[in-house]
């Protein structure tokens, strides 16, 4: 199951990054204009796609671990 929590989280922070980089897109001019404050959803972004890379990237790992030990586990025959 650390599979599917690693990439839960990998898809999960990648929505939540894309979703806030299409606010500030779309929204730019909206939030700067009347607002009370600006939320700087560009870093919001920044942040979340950073988190997404490292769950990415763990998650990559995490797969080539299990890969790399199936393969060992056929390669070398058990001795009774």
């Amino acid at each position: 199951a650390p599979a599917r929590w690693l990439g839960r989280r990998y898809v999960g922070w990648g929505v939540v990054g894309v979703a806030a980089w299409l606010a500030d897109n779309t929204l730019c001019e909206a939030l700067l204009a009347g607002a009370f404050f600006y939320p700087h959803l560009h870093a919001v972004w920044h942040v979340c796609m950073g988190l997404n890379c490292y769950y990415g990237i763990t998650l990559g790992c995490y797969a080539r671990a299990l890969q790399q030990q199936q393969q060992q586990h056929l390669a070398s025959p058990e001795i009774s």
